[in-house]
């Protein structure tokens, strides 16, 4: 039965883990024989527990600052890597093609195009001012 507890103990402080809470589960966590021992503050498993929860909350903030800006990459049109030599301007808003059949396309209906990118998350340029 010990092994059981063991087990539940170890699952139930990972759900705490994840939940953003410094997890402890006692002798269960370091396999610490002594249940005093294991409550040493100075318990391996105590301090890399609040490590790793501390670690996770910074990085769960991390993404959402990237998230802001996502620079265009790709031709609307064909999906491609984009040319910066070959644009169409609408709106105030700048649009890289890859080739010249995209500027084509693009030029005929820009406003599709922009609206594509911006739901993918794409912040597109400002035209520069002359």
């Amino acid at each position: 039965m010990k092994t059981k507890r063991s087990a539940l103990g170890a699952y139930a402080a990972g759900l705490l883990m994840l939940a953003g809470g410094t997890a402890w589960a006692g002798a269960a966590c370091c396999g610490a024989e002594n249940e005093a021992k294991a409550q040493d503050k100075a318990c391996a498993c105590r301090a890399g527990a609040a490590a790793k929860s501390t670690a996770a909350t910074a990085d769960a903030a991390a993404p959402a600052v990237e998230a802001e800006v996502k620079a265009q990459t790709l031709c609307p049109v064909m999906n491609a890597p984009i040319n910066r030599n070959l644009y169409v301007d609408h709106d105030g808003k700048r649009i890289y093609v890859c080739c010249r059949g995209c500027l084509g396309a693009v030029k005929a209906d820009p406003a599709k195009y922009i609206k594509q990118l911006e739901d993918r998350g794409v912040t597109l340029e400002k035209v520069p001012s002359a």
